[in-house]
This record gives structure tokens, C-alpha cells and sequence, in this order.
């Protein structure tokens, strides 16, 4: 997988006219080599971070890293070296002469993030975004990476049904930070994505948190608050397995017996309507764009009103977020998101 990730990159930089490639996002970096690098707090992770180079015509990515442990085994040792410092300006040179190693002057490269010091202090390339190139070899994926996607979500979508066995009035979100968190890993996950969210909602705006944008406010912090009957919840979590990510969302009813009303009945309908008319819409070829853009026909809804039922126009980029206040259990489909961030 590795080296097809690779060559994809090196296609990619043929075909747009580009010498190379310098990395210096996570994803970025391991996505080009593979690496790994251990968890720790946004200011030593940016100081102490990998750096991968990917030159036009070179048969692997390098890798400038602190991080021996996280290098992967048929990286050729020509290839790996030590760490980098762009970040500061007295590690500047440093960085300067090691690109001077696999580029010549005026040489066009893709970078990803450029820091204060290299603005500052690097001359000599013409630097190009390079989320052109690494975002058509990400776009399209191998069986492998694909397989790699479909368990990340199977393994997050299993432990979450077995945390919902436990949802009734009187648990504590912490409590189903637990359980999600133990059999996550139990099943095998590599790492946990984002903190478990357990967002109690209120039944209208005016009654939720208060905001400076007054929209709602998500995610707010998980405590150790009781749940109480009827609490409507929203549930988002995100883990990694080999190196690709999935993510979880759903609304659930904290009850020993959840049933929706008619009003969360009738969000739920209007939810379904705009997920139908993307997916009425989606196939290959079709951009982002397009799938956030007005349905192909109009797509009725019905939601419930004071005393009769409604007929209500949705259209995807004027209809409010809602989720569906139906139990996991009595949901056909997650709504999932996953990207390759392979190592």
C-alpha cells in the first residue's frame, strides 16, 4: 500500500509539471512514507514534527524524523535521516541545504505548510500548493485502502452498539466514554480519533448554551452530568486503524425504552429527505459542489405541525441540521466519513 501510494504521488507530480514534494502535515507525511509518529501536546508535535520529501523520479519518499520507532521497515536507509527544524529560525539553514540535496535552484515544489521561518529565511524554490498533487493521489483509492476504510468504520460502529446497551436514564457520559474507549481497543483499534461526544440537546435553541454566533453549540464538553429520561443526545466519534480513520454520528433517546415523537419523527424525515436527494445525485464524476447544490427535483417532507401535517420543500443548502431522533437500532445507515491518512 505504501508503495502504491507512492506512485500515485509520483504520477501526480508528472502530470502537473512538479519537481517535488515537501510535507510537513501529519497526514501529509504519513501518507508520502508511512511514518508514525507517538501522541503529545500541539506545541512539541509542531516543533518536533517530520518532515517528508518527495523528489520527481525518486524510487522512495525521504524521511527526516526524530522518531526511529515510527519509521517503516522497507524505507532504504539511504532515504531516512535525521530531524528537521523549519519552524525556527536557527533550524532554517539546516532545512535550506538539506532541500538543496534533492532539488536544484528554481526547482517547482508542492509544500503543504509553510512556517514563519521559512517565509522568512528559505530562497531559491518556487513553491506551489501541494494539495493539488497529494489530494488527486488521495482522492482515488486501492481495494487495500478501501478494506482498510470499511474496517476503521466496522470497529467504530461495533463498539458504539455495544456502549448503547448501556444508555438508560441515571449513566453519566463519562461512563459512555468508558465503555466506547475499552472496547474500541478491545476490537483492535490503533488509536482513538477525537474525544467521544455525548452532547445532551435542548428541546429548542433559546434553551441551549449560549453562543457569541448564536448557532448552536457543538461539541460541548462531556462531564460526568447524570443522563435523565428523554435526554436527546448526539454522538460523534472518530477512531484509527492502520493509519485510516473513521468517524461515527448519530442522536439517540436516553430511555430504557427510546421512542421518538412526532416532532423528532418529523426532524428525522426532513434529515432522510436531503441525505436521499445527495445520494439520488452522487456518483462518479460528480463534485462536492454539486452534491451541496439544489436537489434534482424537489424532495417532499413531512413534518408535524400544530394540528395537521404539512408539505415542506428541503432543499440541502438551506435545511437546518438535524439527525435522526431514532435509536441506532432502528437506524438502516451511519452517517460515516473516512480518509486515508495510511502509514
Amino acid at each position: 500500500m505504501r508503495r502504491e501510494r507512492f506512485e500515485r504521488l509520483q504520477d501526480q507530480l508528472a502530470a502537473q509539471g512538479v519537481d517535488g514534494l515537501v510535507l510537513l502535515g501529519s497526514s501529509s507525511v504519513a501518507y508520502a512514507t508511512g511514518a508514525a509518529v507517538p501522541g503529545q501536546d500541539g506545541d512539541r508535535a509542531a516543533l518536533f514534527r517530520p518532515v517528508a520529501v518527495v523528489a520527481k523520479g525518486d524510487s522512495a519518499p525521504h524521511l527526516y524524523t526524530l522518531y526511529g520507532d515510527g519509521v517503516p521497515a522497507d524505507l532504504p536507509e539511504d532515504h531516512l535521516h535525521g530531524a528537521l527544524f523549519p519552524d525556527l529560525d536557527d533550524g532554517v539553514e539546516l532545512f535550506e541545504n538539506a532541500l538543496g540535496n534533492h532539488f536544484g535552484a528554481d526547482a517547482t515544489i508542492g509544500i503543504d505548510d509553510q512556517t514563519h521561518a521559512m517565509l522568512r529565511g528559505v530562497q531559491g524554490f518556487d513553491w506551489v500548493d501541494a494539495s493539488a498533487v497529494v489530494g488527486a493521489a488521495k482522492v482515488r483509492k486501492t481495494p487495500d485502502e478501501v478494506a482498510c476504510i470499511r474496517n476503521a468504520q466496522l470497529l467504530n460502529e461495533l463498539a458504539m452498539a455495544d456502549t448503547l446497551t448501556m444508555l438508560r436514564p441515571g449513566v453519566r457520559q463519562i461512563d459512555l466514554s468508558a465503555r466506547f474507549l475499552r472496547r474500541v481497543f478491545e476490537l483492535g483499534a490503533c488509536a482513538n480519533g477525537i474525544d467521544p461526544i455525548w452532547q445532551v440537546m435542548a428541546p429548542t435553541r433559546e434553551l441551549g448554551p449560549w453562543t457569541l454566533h448564536g448557532d448552536l453549540a457543538y461539541p460541548t464538553v462531556t462531564t460526568d452530568r447524570f443522563l435523565r429520561e428523554g435526554d436527546v443526545i448526539w454522538v460523534d466519534a472518530g477512531i484509527i486503524w492502520q493509519g485510516y480513520a473513521s468517524d461515527f454520528g448519530r442522536t439517540w433517546i436516553t430511555s430504557v425504552n427510546p421512542v421518538p415523537n412526532d416532532r423528532q419523527l418529523g426532524q428525522f424525515r426532513r434529515w432522510r429527505a436531503v441525505v436521499d436527494a445527495a445520494l439520488e445525485r452522487l456518483k462518479p464524476g460528480v463534485s462536492a459542489l454539486e452534491l451541496a447544490g439544489p436537489p434534482l427535483r424537489p424532495t417532499t417532507a413531512f413534518v408535524r405541525g400544530s394540528s395537521t401535517s404539512t408539505s415542506l420543500t428541503v432543499s440541502a443548502p438551506t435545511a437546518p441540521k438535524c439527525r435522526s431522533s431514532e435509536p441506532i437500532s432502528a437506524r438502516s445507515s451511519t452517517r460515516s466519513s473516512s480518509w486515508s491518512r495510511g502509514w
